[in-house]
């Protein structure tokens, strides 16, 4: 059921009976095109509860530097389509969480995805942007790899 509504905006590679790896750079680059973050009116509240690593988490404006991080007009391209994965997701998991649950990591490939995807469990998302991910790794055991 969930790779099913996953499927809808990209390939889908299973990794375990819980897990699974969606590609959405066709998707993210058509909405990058298309509707470009900072052109959006508003975003979804689900999207403003992502986790942005290196990102200011202070809970009394969370939402308001998630925000900022994803209307960023001067941003890099893999930011900017990192922030589309991100609002594409968030709108993937609030069709899933309608029937189950799900939690996510959205990054540039794989592995990093995977590090990511279980930092705010439950049904929550965490986003690892390029400039993070010598931050996040420095001090990770390598074991986690």
């Amino acid at each position: 059921m969930v790779v099913s509504i996953l499927a809808r905006k990209g390939r889908c590679e299973h990794a375990s009976i819980d897990e699974v790896y969606l590609d959405l750079t066709d998707a993210a680059e058509a909405m990058l095109a298309k509707t470009p973050p900072e052109s959006l009116e508003k975003i979804d509240e689900e999207a403003l509860k992502s986790h942005i690593l290196s990102l200011n988490e202070d809970r009394s404006d969370h939402k308001d530097n998630v925000r900022e991080w994803l209307y960023r007009s001067d941003a890099d391209h893999l930011d900017k389509l990192l922030a589309c994965g991100a609002l594409i997701v968030a709108e993937l998991r609030m069709q899933v969480l309608k029937e189950t649950t799900c939690s996510a990591g959205i990054a540039h490939n794989k592995m990093l995805a995977k590090l990511i995807s279980g930092m705010n469990k439950p049904a929550q998302q965490t986003v690892v942007p390029f400039t993070s991910v010598k931050g996040l790794l420095e001090h990770l055991p390598i074991k986690k790899m």
